[in-house]
């Protein structure tokens, strides 16, 4: 357990790492980590920690999941991470409960590999990337989030997954929502979809009225249109780091 610890990290290797079987199970409460050289946190191998009411900023990405770990965030704060504020790989599993992901300088949540990442009840507002960004074979279900102020609201790629229920997705200066070809959209229970929806002929309906016929859409007053290639938009090769 540690509680009512600030961390504040000036190397080139992530700020807290949590790394073993399923029976590392730390408790991180009411925290403080920053990270100015590398990732807030990295989880990673079969750990399942929890982290409560903790704020973390950092150099890359506030945190990163990896392999087949399953932490739990509650009550956190993922903000103005010069990257991403939460970046999940391989089958990892990460859930977020009643959090704000914002003002990080790339995307608010991004889900890679075969990651699936749980959202409920969280806020991703202004960050300069689209608030959830999700690729490969990734999942990303959330439930009763606010998706809104972001460069762009939920983007789809490759033979990717999300199941928005209720809450609010908002595009921002870009499109709410954009479906790849091969991706698989669902929206219900009330959602609200404010801005314009990028998708195939098959995908469109699945976003609004969605798959129950209750969500909302609300066009807006002028076009929008993917970001120029600038910023967090431009692409630099990497190949230690795959990126839309």
């Amino acid at each position: 357990v540690i509680q009512n610890v600030e961390v504040d990290f000036t190397g080139f290797c992530e700020a807290i790492r949590v790394e073993g079987d399923a029976r590392v199970r730390p408790l991180v409460e009411r925290c403080a980590v920053t990270c100015s050289g590398d990732d807030g946190a990295v989880i990673a191998g079969g750990a399942a920690p929890t982290f409560r009411d903790c704020a973390i900023d950092a150099r890359r990405s506030g945190v990163r999941t990896a392999d087949r770990s399953v932490p739990e965030f509650v009550d956190c704060r993922l903000h103005s991470s010069t990257r991403t504020g939460l970046r999940a790989h391989d089958a990892s599993a990460p859930t977020l409960r009643n959090c704000h992901v914002e003002n990080n300088q790339h995307e608010g949540v991004v889900a890679m590999d075969d990651a699936c990442v749980s959202l409920a009840e969280c806020v991703i507002v202004d960050n300069r990337g689209p608030g959830i960004d999700v690729s490969d074979r990734a999942r990303v279900v959330a439930e009763r989030c606010r998706v809104r102020g972001n460069v762009g609201g939920v983007w789809l790629w490759d033979d990717a997954v999300c199941d928005v229920r209720g809450g609010i997705v908002q595009g921002g200066t870009s499109h709410a929502v954009l479906c790849d070809e091969r991706t698989a959209p669902a929206f219900s229970d009330g959602a609200r979809v404010e801005g314009v929806v990028n998708a195939t002929e098959d995908a469109r309906p699945l976003v609004a009225p969605g798959v129950d016929g209750t969500v909302h859409l609300e066009h807006p007053e002028t076009p929008t249109a993917l970001p120029p290639e600038s910023g967090c938009f431009k692409f630099e090769h990497d190949m230690f780091d795959r990126k839309q």
